[in-house]
């Protein structure tokens, strides 16, 4: 049981499109378990968990802008030694 449940861990954290599908199978499963559990929270999350997603919007843009400058650095640096690997 612990193998697989570090197997599906393992497959999660990959940041595959392919796992997309089963995270969202694994999240609504986790949280109907939740609603079965406890219904107010599981009803705060609906509400929560957006405008979350909201706040932390700008922090992504950010990020993203972040790691496309890096790639054009690094790649504007290496340029003359690809050219003079291709040469």
């Amino acid at each position: 049981m612990k193998k697989a449940f570090c197997k599906l861990v393992r497959s999660l954290n990959d940041n595959d499109k392919i796992n997309q599908p089963m995270k969202t199978l694994i999240a609504i499963l986790l949280w109907f378990i939740l609603l079965m559990m406890c219904w107010p929270v599981a009803l705060a999350l609906i509400f929560i968990l957006p405008i979350i997603w909201l706040l932390l919007l700008p922090f992504r843009i950010v990020g993203f802008t972040l790691e496309l400058v890096f790639k054009l650095i690094s790649s504007i640096l290496f340029l003359p030694f690809k050219l003079l690997k291709v040469a």
